[in-house]
């Protein structure tokens, strides 16, 4: 069977024996009967295919691989209001975004990413990773203040810029504004301290239009 066409499902750890009950509760929506082949993944980016011998019980077979899944591409984006922010999220970790940083500036509204939020984001990574096929979880660093970001491999959205996303270094971070935009002053500061500065279409898009559009192009140029 190939990879592809196989159930993938998220384990904390890769090994045969007991499921988790949220695995267990998977399967019996799907209702895989033992003997299905399944393909599990775990934080680390190990995989394996494995086969169910009950309903609560895995045993791997083949090879454990590990695949430690890098782009080099980094978003920094102020947190969204909302679904927003939940589809922007699936979205980066389908494109291939290593990581995504809930930046705070000037004109950011949210600031603070509570604790049940992260354990969303953590639920939604691991399902679109399911969904495309990706073995590695993409990161959420911690809240992060603009000023305390490192510009030297750093890129900067910003309309009024006169040229494009073009050749990049790698590893990059694009660092997106909120809604109301960045600063004058936040984004002179970023390129006196080495960031690059571009834009990627001649109107003002919404933030989380921006960064799928420039980790879209971003991944191209990479």
């Amino acid at each position: 069977m190939h990879r592809q066409q196989l159930r993938r499902f998220f384990v904390d750890t890769l090994q045969s024996g007991e499921l988790s009950p949220a695995v267990v509760h998977h399967l019996a929506v799907l209702r895989l009967p033992p003997g299905s082949h399944i393909r599990l993944f775990a934080p680390d980016g190990a995989s394996s295919e494995a086969v169910l011998e009950s309903a609560t019980q895995v045993r791997l077979i083949g090879e454990i691989t590990h695949t430690k899944w890098t782009s080099g591409l980094t978003v920094a984006v102020p947190l969204l209001k909302g679904d927003r922010q939940d589809w922007l999220i699936e979205k980066l970790c389908e494109l291939g975004v290593d990581a995504i940083v809930p930046l705070v500036t000037d004109r950011a509204v949210i600031r603070e990413l509570s604790s049940n939020k992260a354990e969303r984001f953590a639920r939604l990574i691991t399902a679109a990773c399911k969904q495309c096929g990706r073995d590695t979880l993409m990161q959420v660093q911690p809240v992060t203040a603009l000023e305390h970001l490192t510009f030297a491999h750093a890129l900067v959205l910003d309309p009024r810029a006169v040229s494009g996303i073009d050749q990049l270094p790698s590893p990059i971070t694009l660092i997106i504004g909120p809604e109301g935009g960045l600063t004058d002053q936040e984004v002179d500061s970023m390129q006196k301290r080495g960031a690059l500065k571009a834009r990627i279409a001649p109107f003002i898009l919404r933030a989380e239009t921006a960064a799928l559009a420039a980790a879209s192009v971003a991944m191209a140029a990479l």
